[in-house]
């Protein structure tokens, strides 16, 4: 039992042979071991992709189990589950389970496991602070024989998620390292898949495909189908950016095989856009259509599925919470009765004290009211914000985005969709440190928020990626806006630190009239159209489908 709790994600070829003993041995193991190696084998189903299977074994376990450790840990990972399969709102409950029967548990094995998977579940909503604060609990108290690099690797993704981070970054390379040195390569291989998107993002293609052919086989031999998907889906994005078509093609159809059980995953989206621009290069018409249908329905869904994380999130952290407000109510006027009972016995000599403690009872009560709502307020505001620029986060623009194009497709008003990007931002966190290339971010968005109309929203996609949408207006006035916002980015100000700090930026725009009223085909368009800018020389203006004879750049 200790060698395959040990080999799981160690070495899990290892640990399904170890499995396979236990059950040769069956009989001879106690009542609480066979109920263990149930969960190891439901465990097993979960990580090898069969998720309906691990979600009905688990349910049993809860149910039957008589160790209420076994429970606990087979509540964990229907957790993981949960979310695997977008059950977010059973996810987000039976998370708040967990964390109130952790104080009951002793394990710290199972209390390490439990908060491992808070801090993935939050990351996936968005809640990146929360994600990093369960991370601190479990390097707070490790378990014997465990070193930091699985709860490491949730704070380093988190980071990622967040956004401001380049495949130079040290603390990623660092916890790469520890893992290697620790025996744990699925959790290296997560980071690398970071670390290679983040290559590709910053144009270095070559050092994307050189990492992630080093350790596919590493990953194959996991027999972990979710991160072969990402590696496969990944190399493919980096072939196709160094025109290795043939090569893209394969690795693209590779990680549609392997993704399929994770229907709007990430990978599955890059895959299919992979196979759609290959098609389009060799001039099959027919085939680039039916893999782009396939690229929009899996990027909207993605689109969909991220902004319903956030939604679950905060619908069921808010019920949670209004119960809480309700019960401590609850119990303050129960307290208040009490009180009441206790001091009418004694009658007048006690009116002046029954009246000074059910004032003070009932300003208690008011408090907690009001501390709730600041609390909600708070909440609301960190869910639906950037941390760094204070403008929307993808979730919330992307939820408003397609409120506003729904409102304007009804009464068949124009829109238009701005994606831009700054140029060359790695470069300046290279020569200047990542404190620097936060605060450009923000003189960006000071410089951007001044351009904006009243109806206009603005969100951050993620790096140094943002958005606006604009309602009411077509490409045509767009463009002159669009120009306007290149010169203000590239001709702005800062205090004495920046001077010396050069920023342009390359943007993409798309209109309503030629991508319709729907977001993903918007941000598709606006999208290739700024990364038609960027090849074309950057720190320029590039319009999607242009209808006139007008130059694309300004």
């Amino acid at each position: 039992m200790a060698r395959a709790e040990r080999d799981r994600t160690a070495d899990n070829p290892a640990f399904r042979a170890t499995l396979a003993q236990l059950d040769t041995s069956a009989r001879q193991l106690t009542e609480t071991q066979r109920w263990h190696l149930r969960y190891l084998h439901a465990w097993q189903q979960d990580f090898s992709g069969d998720i309906a299977g691990a979600q009905r074994a688990l349910r049993e376990i809860i149910a039957k189990a008589p160790d209420p450790l076994i429970r606990f840990r087979a509540r964990t990972t229907l957790l993981n589950t949960l979310a695997l399969t977008r059950h977010y709102e059973n996810a987000y409950r039976e998370l708040d389970l967990l964390m109130r029967e952790m104080p009951q548990v002793r394990d710290v094995t199972a209390r390490f496991q439990a908060l491992g998977e808070a801090a993935q579940l939050m990351t996936a909503a968005g809640q990146y602070d929360l994600s990093i604060r369960y991370v601190d609990q479990m390097l707070a108290q490790l378990p014997p024989g465990e070193g930091a690099c699985r709860a490491r690797v949730h704070s380093e993704h988190a980071r990622f998620r967040r956004g401001g981070l380049d495949a130079s970054d040290p603390g990623l390379a660092e916890v790469i390292r520890l893992c290697g040195a620790e025996g744990q390569p699925l959790f290296a291989n997560y980071l690398r898949g970071d670390v290679a998107a983040m290559l590709i993002a910053e144009g270095d293609a070559a050092g994307a495909i050189a990492l992630l052919r080093e350790h596919l086989p590493e990953v194959e031999r996991s027999g972990y189908r979710r991160q072969m998907a990402q590696f496969k889906a990944l190399l493919a994005q980096a072939l196709l950016a160094r025109q290795q078509w043939a090569a893209a093609r394969d690795s693209a159809l590779e990680a549609v095989t392997d993704g399929r059980g994770d229907g709007i995953s990430e990978p599955l989206a890059i895959a299919y856009r992979v196979l759609y621009a290959v098609a389009h290069e060799a001039g099959d018409d027919a085939s680039a259509l039916a893999w782009y249908q396939k690229y929009s329905e899996a990027e909207r869904a993605h689109l969909d599925d991220a902004s319903a994380q956030a939604q679950a999130y905060q619908g069921v952290h808010l019920r949670l919470a209004e119960r809480r407000r309700e019960a401590e109510a609850l119990a303050s006027r129960n307290r208040i009765l009490q009180l009441q009972q206790s001091l009418d016995r004694k009658a007048m000599q006690a009116g002046g004290l029954l009246i000074a403690l059910l004032l003070t009872l009932l300003a208690s009560v008011a408090f907690l009211a009001v501390r709730l709502k600041r609390s909600q307020r708070r909440f609301m505001k960190l869910a639906r914000h950037d941390g760094l620029t204070g403008i929307f986060n993808r979730q919330h623009f992307v939820e408003r985005a397609q409120a506003i194009l729904a409102a304007a497709a009804a009464t068949h008003e124009p829109a238009c969709l701005i994606v831009f990007d700054l140029d060359h931002f790695k470069q300046i966190n290279d020569a200047h440190g990542h404190l620097v290339g936060d605060r450009v971010l923000r003189r960006t968005v000071d410089v951007c928020a001044r351009q904006l109309r009243t109806g206009d929203i603005f969100g951050r996609l993620g790096g140094e990626e943002f958005a606006m949408l604009l309602p009411g207006s077509c490409v045509e006035d767009i463009v002159v806006r669009a120009e306007a916002l290149r010169v203000a980015i590239a001709s702005a100000g800062g205090d004495r630190d920046l001077r010396d700090v050069r920023v342009s930026a390359s943007l993409g725009v798309a209109g309503t009239r030629d991508a319709g009223h729907d977001l993903r085909q918007l941000m598709a368009d606006a999208d290739d159209a700024m990364y038609r800018a960027k090849r074309a020389g950057r720190n320029r203006v590039v319009v999607a489908r242009p209808v006139c004879d007008e130059p694309e750049s300004a």
